[in-house]
Parts: C-alpha cells; structure tokens; sequence
C-alpha cells in the first residue's frame, strides 16, 4: 500500500527519536481535530536530496496509519502552510519563494501522447500556464479540505470523436477542492455528474453481487 515510503533502516545517516514538535511541528500542525495523524506517526532527521540541493539533518515523518483512505499508497511530501521543506529551502536560499507548483501529466491510451508530470518547488513553468494570472487567498484548512484551496468548476465538456460536445455540469456549477496528495484526476458524485457521463458514452452498467464479488465502498468527496 505504501510503495516507496523511506525506511530509517535503510539510511546509515538517519537519526531517529523525534518528536512532532522536534520536527518543527507548531500549533496548526498538531491541532487534534484535522492533524490527527502526526501523533501516530514516527520520526527521523536524515539528510535529503531534492534535485542538485542537499538538506542536512532534515525531519521526515512516517505516517502511522492511513492519511487519506484506501487510495492514500505513496508517501506524502509536506507542502501545507507550514511547509518544513519549503521553509528549509527559502531559508538556505534555495529557492527564491514558498511558491510551488504541481502539473498532473498527459494520460494517453498511446504512450507518444503522454507525458510525465511535474512537481516545481519555488516558483512554476511558464510553458504549462495558460491565460492571465489569478490570485487569490487560501480559505481555512477543514476536514472536507485539508488543502484551503477551492475553485468553481462552471463547466466540464466532453468532447467525441465526432465533434459533437456535451456539457457534464450543466445547468449546475460545483465547488471543488484541490488535494494535491489524493491521486486520481478526479472524483465526483455518481449522481448527477457520473451518470451523466454514462448516459452520454452509453457506457452505464449494473454491477451486480454476481460480476463484482468484491466489496464496493461508496464515497462521497462533497463535505456530506
């Protein structure tokens, strides 16, 4: 479930010992409420390589227990607003900001047309930006939204081969949180949004006990 996460065991420079608050944890961290997980969580210092940079003695967790459900199976990298990497590398003069900036990839049926992501610390690729430049604040973290970062999604077109196009969302908008940490693209509602997608592609199927033996957990991803 959690393929590549660091193992103290493995490093002959790791140090172990630490505490949360000996991590550089503060308050917003440890809040019990939404930080739940860093109490159960081990600690080392070790030195870490991010890119041509070095980082010496720098705190890493090991989550305890799962972060974020079934699909949570890599190890997390803390970018919050207390980021600890992101402050060690402003404050060594690493990078110029605590910006950073994260790109999906390109997913294709045809391995030419896809494209690896990117993960930017300190700033963005401009060749992966289109239009003006919006700004705008982070809203308080919630157990719905970890993140503070929400947007208004007005429209989802899904285009055919054809050249017809149809509308998922309408006539309605949605507001979406952007969790960098949860890896699919996307997650919606069956109803409407999915349903809608199904009708469209004529793909809908019942699953039934007997094709689907296994146990399908339901999941909802709008703060209900």
């Amino acid at each position: 479930m959690r393929g590549g996460t660091y193992d103290t065991s493995e490093s002959t420079s790791a140090s172990d010992g630490l505490d949360v608050y000996g991590a550089g944890g503060d308050p917003s961290d440890t809040f019990r409420a939404l930080g739940t997980h860093v109490w159960y969580n081990d600690w080392a210092m070790d030195t870490l390589k991010a890119g041509n940079t070095t980082l010496e003695d720098f705190p890493i967790g090991m989550s305890g227990f799962d972060v974020g459900g079934i699909f949570d199976t890599q190890a997390n990298i803390g970018l919050g607003r207390n980021s600890t990497l992101l402050n060690a590398l402003h404050d060594k003069g690493h990078i110029s900001s605590r910006t950073y900036s994260f790109w999906w990839g390109l997913n294709s049926a045809s391995s030419s047309l896809s494209m690896d992501g990117q993960l930017v610390l300190g700033g963005y690729d401009a060749a992966k930006v289109m239009g003006p430049n919006i700004t705008q604040k982070l809203l308080p973290s919630a157990v719905g939204c970890g993140s503070g970062m929400y947007l208004t999604v007005t429209n989802m077109i899904l285009g055919f081969p054809n050249g017809t196009k149809a509308d998922m969302l309408a006539p309605s908008v949605i507001t979406a949180c952007i969790q960098l940490d949860f890896p699919s693209v996307a997650s919606f509602r069956y109803d409407p949004f999915m349903e809608r997608f199904q009708n469209y592609t004529g793909t809908e199927r019942d699953i039934t006990p007997s094709d689907q033996p296994w146990e399908v957990p339901s999941y909802r991803l709008d703060g209900k």
